[in-house]
């Protein structure tokens, strides 16, 4: 089910509050059903929260976070000339796929010590640490949410520590 839904969502554009309110309760109603919390069962300790830490799964956010960036960090070793200009446009574009992921990356200059350096940094910067070693760049910004998915889980309420807001 997850893999139809979710096909090609790391190409998917910035998606607005709404949008991903109802991605992420698409997502959590299959995994509800995996682990018998149903909400119309009422059944207690049915949170978000429990239901992801259960499975043992990212978050929707989370997930959504992770396969942008590794289709960013693909397309940067490529190294395909016309794929890079046709996604360094989209930047001024206001909910394009690559706004997503340049606000990804302000996130891990924030959050994560070995990329400090390039906060604010254009895209030029970035494309050469990612080429420089593209395996060791997607396991240093997935081991940070890996441990707390689950406690930071994508609601109306606000922002998701490991997956920016759209500006």
């Amino acid at each position: 089910v997850l893999s139809k839904g979710t096909h090609s969502a790391d190409t998917w554009p910035q998606l607005s509050q709404h949008e991903s309110v109802m991605f992420h309760a698409a997502v959590l109603s299959v995994y509800r059903v995996i682990v018998a919390q149903q909400r119309w069962k009422k059944t207690r300790g049915g949170t978000d929260a429990s239901v992801i830490s259960s499975l043992g799964v990212l978050s929707p956010a989370h997930y959504l976070r992770n396969s942008r960036l590794a289709l960013f960090a693909k397309i940067v070793v490529s190294g395909y000339q016309p794929a890079l200009v046709a996604i360094l446009h989209g930047l001024a574009a206001k909910n394009s796929w690559l706004r997503a992921v340049s606000a990804y990356l302000d996130w891990i200059a924030s959050a994560i010590l070995e990329f400090g350096c390039l906060a604010s940094a254009t895209m030029e910067p970035w494309v050469t640490r990612i080429c420089s070693c593209p395996k060791a760049f997607l396991i240093s910004v997935k081991r940070p949410c890996l441990a707390d998915s689950a406690s930071s889980v994508l609601s109306a309420a606000g922002p998701v520590p490991c997956a920016p807001q759209a500006a």
